[in-house]
Order: C-alpha cells, then sequence, then structure tokens
C-alpha cells in the first residue's frame, strides 16, 4: 500500500510540474510575440489575430506531441487488451473488399 501511495504523489507532483512548466512556456511565447510584434502589427485585426493564432497552435503541435508520447512512456501508459483487440479488428475490416469477408472478421471477433 505505502508503494501505490508513493506513486500516486509522484504522479501527482510530476502533472504539477508539467502544468506549471505548460504555463511558463505558454506566458514566455505569448510574452515574447507581444514584444517583437508590438510596433510592427495592428494587434486589433480579428483576423490577424486568428491567423496569429493557428500560426501558433501549429508551431507548437509538435512540440506538444513529443511531450506527449514521452508523459505517456513515463507513466507506462500501454493500450488496453480491449484497444489492441478493436486495433486489431479495425485493421482487419479495413483489408476486407466484400461484404462476405466482413461478416466472416465480425463472427470471429463475436466467438
Amino acid at each position: 500500500m505505502p508503494q501505490k501511495t508513493e506513486l500516486i504523489i509522484r504522479r501527482t507532483l510530476l502533472y504539477a510540474l508539467l502544468t506549471g512548466l505548460a504555463a511558463i512556456s505558454y506566458a514566455l511565447i505569448v510574452a515574447g510575440a507581444s514584444l517583437v510584434l508590438m510596433g510592427t502589427f495592428k494587434v486589433e485585426n480579428p483576423i490577424f489575430t486568428g491567423g496569429l493564432i493557428v500560426l501558433l497552435a501549429l508551431l507548437v503541435n509538435p512540440i506538444r506531441e513529443r511531450l506527449q508520447i514521452k508523459i505517456d512512456l513515463a507513466f507506462s501508459r500501454q493500450p488496453t487488451p480491449s484497444q489492441k483487440l478493436l486495433q486489431a479488428f479495425t485493421r482487419q475490416l479495413d483489408k476486407a473488399a466484400s461484404l462476405s469477408e466482413i461478416v466472416t472478421i465480425l463472427q470471429n471477433y463475436l466467438r
């Protein structure tokens, strides 16, 4: 039982740290962009503001995906057996070319 409590505390601290880092990173990006673009563009233009937000999201998304993979590995998040079964079923359905093949695959998974 103490090991489980220790694991929960570690995960909570890690999530708090990651949340803090994400908030600080976001604040630094916004502050940096504000300093750089302050005199250059009119921020009152909603199209420009929307475009800037989309551009920022596109730039940050690859970093977020890499970080998510590392977090998943740190917490050993493996697909559950039901997710693995569903993925295998979906792959087989993708390869099926006729209705009879689909019915056969479905029958095999329902047994």
